[in-house]
């Protein structure tokens, strides 16, 4: 049975965590806050956002939230730095206890940029089930894809990554060699992801411009194939 002292109990191993990583990180001499997508994108040229849809997602890739400030009420392992008694504690803490008592439902929402999550809205939830080590939660996704550059080695492979993540919808694998999707699909997924890179090729090579809108599902090769229309 549920005791309201639980929630408490809960809270201070969260914020042990939270700020033992906290500690860590900012002793190395980095930052020990999550990293926001706000931040990551600024210089970027994004050239499509797709709607994924609402899907599971392994909370083991979620990295941080969208905006900056969100950000701050966490160590980079998603734990709570912020005193229990603090609004945002008495917030976690009813997370938790909703979710004991009767399941955390609701999808958060998140956006994926390089095959990483970055939450608009639930970090809490997110947290909560980061802290009681589930697998999954359900989200509704957002793809932010950036323009192709063939000079970017992780770039390469995330679109790579978007035809296996199509034909699969498979978001935990992730090689350091773009070449590792194309075994993964086997000979025919390899021949259309050989053709999307070319294409990509094609469109860094001559430029391209915003494409505001591509299909729910698209991957590379179909992003590609926008751009050089639109190029």
């Amino acid at each position: 049975m549920f005791d309201d002292n639980d929630k408490n109990v809960a809270y201070l191993e969260a914020l042990k965590q939270g700020k033992s990583r906290y500690s860590s990180d900012v002793a190395s001499g980095k930052s020990g806050n999550l990293p926001s997508l706000d931040d990551l994108i600024q210089n970027m040229e994004i050239v499509s956002e797709v709607n994924l849809g609402t899907i599971d997602i392994p909370l083991t890739k979620i990295r941080g939230t969208y905006s900056h400030s969100r950000g701050k009420m966490f160590a980079k392992n998603f734990m709570p730095i912020a005193k229990p008694e603090s609004e945002f504690g008495a917030k976690w803490k009813n997370v938790y206890e909703h979710h004991i008592r009767d399941g955390i439902s609701d999808p958060i929402r998140v956006c994926e940029y390089l095959n990483w999550f970055y939450v608009i809205e639930g970090n809490k939830r997110a947290s909560v089930l980061k802290f009681l080590n589930a697998y999954s939660i359900r989200a509704e996704v957002r793809r932010v894809i950036p323009r192709y550059d063939e000079n970017d080695s992780q770039i390469k492979t995330y679109y790579e990554f978007l035809k296996f993540n199509k034909q699969s919808g498979i978001f935990s694998i992730w090689f350091s060699n773009p070449d590792g999707f194309v075994e993964q699909l086997g000979p025919p997924q390899a021949h259309l992801l050989a053709h999307g890179r070319e294409v990509g090729d094609r469109v860094a090579a001559g430029g391209a411009r915003r494409v505001d809108h591509v299909d729910e599902h698209a991957g590379a090769l179909d992003v590609a194939e926008e751009l050089q229309a639109e190029a």
